[in-house]
C-alpha cells in the first residue's frame, strides 16, 4: 500500500453544495485512490449528492474535497468521483455511505516548513513497472538523481521503482519552481528508460521530504503500461541509458522533434499486430509531420497560391474533362455519372497540395542520416500495410510474402534507429528485426 487506511474528516463540495464527511482514505500498490465516506443519514442534505450521482450524463461530474488526517494533515483534491453510493435501510432508518475515488489529491503536512542552507530536501517520485538492476546516480542542475527497480517483476502495473532528487536550497529558492522543474524532467529521463524497458513508465505519488521529514504527497491515481517484450537495453546496465537521458534528451529536442509524443506512442501495447503496426506508424508518422511543418513542407504552395492561382485552374481542367467525357459517344451509358465524379473530383483539389508522406518520410530519413542497412526496401511496403489495415480493416498480403508481423518489426527496427538517432547514441542496441541480437549503432563515430 503505497497509502494505509487513514481516518478523515472534511467537506465534500460540488457547486454551491456543501456536506460535512467522515471517510477513510487509502492508496493501493498501483497508485488507484480509494475514498470510503462512513454512514450518512439521508435526507435532504444529501439529496443533491443522491441527484448528482444518477444523472444521465456522458461525462463524471467532478466533486471537491477539503479535509484532513487524524494528525492534522491537509487533504484536497478537485476531482473526486463516485462509483458507488452504497444505500441501505432498516426500521431505524435510511443511510448512504459513498466509495469512490479521485484523479489526484495532495496531501500536506500540519508542520511548517523554514529552509536552512544544512538541510536537504528530497522528492521521491514512485515508479509503476519499472525493471532495473543496481542503483542509478546523476548529477543535473535541479539536484541529484538516483534510480532503483526491481529486477523480478509480477504486476507491471504496480510500484516497483523509486526516483529521488536531492537539493540543499538557499535564501532564493522556490519551492514551486522546483517541483515544476523535477517533474518535467522526471517524464523526460522516464521517456528514455521507458525505451530501455519496452514500456511506458509513469509515476503515480510524488513525496516531499525536507531533512528526512515528510512534507508532503502527491497522488496521481493508477496508470496503465503493459508487460514488455522487445527492450532496446538490457535492464541489468541501465546507467548509460540514464546518462543519455540527463545530457541528450533536451525540452529543445522534444520540441524540435516531437520525441516524447513519439515514444509514448510507440510503447502502447495491444495483443493485436494490426493495432500494434498503427501505434508504430503513428509514431512515425508524428515524427515527419513534425518535422514536415519546421521544413515548410505541410503543403506544396502556400495556402492563398494554392486557392487564388493553382485551384481554379484545376478545377478549369476539370470542367474541360466533363465536356470530353460527355461528348464521349462511347461511353454513353455512364455520361449520366460524369457530373458527379467531376464533382467528387473537384472536392478533393485540395489534397493534392500536401506532400506525400513518403516523400516527406524519405527527405526526414535522409536529414537526419538514419541508418537503414537491411531494412531500407522494407519501408515502403510496411507503410502500404498500414494503408491497408485503416482503409480495409484487415492486412491482404496478396503475392507478397510478408505478414503484418513482418512489417511491424521493420516500423519497429526503423523507430529504434530513429530514436537512437535523433539522441546521438553511440553503442550496443537490442534488435528484434531478425529474433533478438545485439547491434552496433554507431553513425556518430
Amino acid at each position: 500500500m503505497l497509502l494505509d487506511d487513514r481516518d478523515c474528516s472534511g467537506q465534500l463540495c460540488w457547486q454551491e453544495n456543501v456536506l460535512n464527511i467522515d471517510f477513510d482514505l487509502s492508496c493501493a500498490n498501483d497508485g488507484t485512490i480509494k475514498l470510503k465516506l462512513k454512514d450518512i443519514p439521508f435526507g435532504k442534505d444529501v439529496l443533491w449528492l443522491h441527484e448528482l450521482f444518477h444523472k444521465e450524463k456522458r461525462y463524471f461530474e467532478f466533486l471537491q474535497l477539503n479535509g484532513s488526517d487524524g494528525k492534522g494533515n491537509s487533504i484536497t483534491s478537485n476531482s473526486v468521483i463516485f462509483n458507488s453510493l452504497g444505500n441501505r435501510s432498516d426500521t431505524a432508518g435510511s443511510w448512504i455511505s459513498p466509495e469512490g475515488t479521485c484523479m489526484q489529491l495532495q496531501i500536506n503536512s500540519a508542520k511548517p516548513l523554514t529552509y536552512d542552507k544544512t538541510r536537504v530536501i528530497l522528492v521521491r517520485y514512485r515508479l509503476l513497472g519499472f525493471e532495473c538492476f543496481g542503483r542509478l546516480v546523476g548529477k543535473t542542475d535541479f539536484g541529484s538523481v538516483e534510480v532503483a527497480g526491481s529486477t523480478k517483476i509480477e504486476n507491471y502495473d504496480e510500484v516497483t521503482g523509486v526516483l529521488t532528487i536531492k537539493v540543499q536550497p538557499d535564501r532564493s529558492f522556490d519551492l514551486t519552481t522546483w517541483l515544476a522543474i523535477c517533474d518535467i524532467s522526471v517524464r523526460s529521463i522516464l521517456d528514455i528508460l521507458s525505451l530501455a524497458n519496452d514500456s511506458y513508465i509513469a509515476w503515480t505519488c510524488r513525496d516531499l521530504f525536507y531533512d528526512e521529514s515528510w512534507m508532503s504527497s502527491f497522488l496521481i491515481g493508477s496508470r496503465r503500461s503493459g508487460r514488455p517484450s522487445q527492450p532496446l537495453f538490457t535492464y541489468l546496465n541501465l546507467q548509460p541509458i540514464l546518462n543519455l537521458a540527463l545530457t541528450n534528451y533536451s525540452e529543445d529536442l522534444k520540441q524540435k522533434t516531437g520525441l516524447d509524443v513519439a515514444i509514448e506512442w510507440f510503447l502502447i501495447k495491444s495483443t493485436y499486430d494490426e493495432v500494434k503496426l498503427l501505434t508504430v506508424m503513428t509514431a512515425l508518422e508524428h515524427l515527419v509531420y513534425v518535422y514536415a511543418e519546421q521544413k515548410e513542407r505541410g503543403t506544396i504552395f502556400k495556402n492563398d497560391i494554392f486557392k487564388n492561382i493553382v485551384t481554379p485552374q484545376v478545377k478549369a481542367a476539370l470542367d474541360q474533362s466533363l465536356e470530353l467525357l460527355l461528348e464521349n459517344k462511347e461511353d454513353a451509358n455512364k455520361r449520366k455519372s460524369y457530373p458527379d465524379k467531376v464533382k467528387s473530383a473537384k472536392n478533393k483539389i485540395t489534397e493534392i497540395n500536401r506532400y506525400p508522406f513518403k516523400e516527406n518520410l524519405w527527405e526526414f530519413l535522409k536529414k537526419h542520416k538514419v541508418p537503414l542497412d537491411g531494412i531500407e526496401q522494407d519501408i515502403e511496403p510496411a507503410v502500404n500495410a498500414r494503408h491497408q489495415i485503416v482503409h480495409r480493416g484487415m492486412y491482404i498480403s496478396g503475392g507478397s510474402t510478408q505478414s503484418v508481423n513482418d512489417h511491424l518489426a521493420v516500423l519497429r527496427e526503423l523507430l529504434n534507429r530513429i530514436f537512437l538517432t535523433l539522441l546521438k547514441y553511440n553503442g550496443e542496441y537490442q534488435s528484434f528485426l531478425n529474433g533478438p541480437e545485439w547491434k552496433e549503432f554507431s553513425p556518430f563515430h
